[in-house]
């Protein structure tokens, strides 16, 4: 996935993004059905263009979690308008998903739908996003990035990095400190503390990421979230949702030079 640097100019909005991943349950195993075989999720980095003109950027995991930005590029600037995400499955040739969501920052909505779409491993994705409930039914047209294929190096990518930290509560100025065994922390414009680390992925040129949250002005406070972190070129960005999926944090932020 490249050119974040084009993502710093991000308009005032709404912003959310989170991992579609799904739980399990117990109780007799004798009575649950038998469980289905996927074949493997057409995982990278892709990006593209869907056929209403927005660009998009997206990762899907090895698991078949899946995140989509999708926006407008203005005089240069990636204008972020949403972020689409969810968990797919794959059979054969065709990625499927019946969780998809679409946080659209231009109306304020969160969008629930579908995704259907055929793949190629390692070429393209091509397909489209079905919403319920007054959204629209997009098509999507991604080309593979072949950098999704790089292992994550936490020695380059230790250091500081200068950005915008996003919540549905607003956005802010942050800075987060990242060292070379994948612990970091940050805070914001606000006075809002955060700490965590970032575990690089066994697939993959991304990290797991936990962060926690310290004091009553941050927007979860005390509370602990998931998601992942791609670093690449000096830049890092960052989502986690919180774990009902209604809220979460995103940063992206640029190395300072040492």
């Amino acid at each position: 996935m490249r050119n974040f640097k084009a993502l710093w100019s991000i308009p005032l909005v709404s912003l959310l993004v989170a991992c579609g991943g799904g739980g399990g349950g117990g109780g007799d195993s004798s009575s649950d059905p038998a469980p289905v075989a996927h074949d493997p999720a057409p995982e990278g980095f892709y990006e593209g263009t869907s056929d209403l003109g927005a660009k998009l950027m997206g990762v899907v995991l090895d698991n078949g979690d899946y995140y989509v930005l999708h926006g407008q590029d203005s005089g240069g600037t990636y204008l972020l308008q949403g972020v689409v995400l969810g968990h797919g499955t794959a059979q054969g040739d065709r990625f499927t998903s019946s969780d998809a969501r679409d946080f659209d920052f231009l109306d304020g909505q969160i969008y629930q739908g579908s995704l259907d779409a055929t793949f190629t491993q390692k070429q393209n994705l091509t397909g489209t996003i079905t919403e319920s409930g007054g959204g629209e039914n997009v098509g999507f047209s991604l080309a593979y990035d072949a950098s999704y294929e790089q292992s994550p190096d936490l020695t380059a990518d230790a250091g500081s990095y200068q950005g915008t930290a996003l919540s549905p509560e607003g956005q802010g100025n942050a800075e987060v400190d990242v060292d070379t065994q994948g612990h970091f922390s940050g805070l914001d414009e606000f006075g809002c503390q955060f700490d965590g680390t970032m575990t690089p992925r066994d697939s993959g040129d991304v990290y797991d990421l936990s962060v926690s949250f310290q004091g009553s002005v941050c927007a979860y406070p005390g509370q602990t979230m998931q998601g992942i972190v791609v670093a690449e070129d000096g830049e890092l960005i960052a989502v986690a949702p919180n774990a009902a999926r209604t809220g979460g944090v995103f940063f992206i932020g640029q190395k300072a030079l040492p």
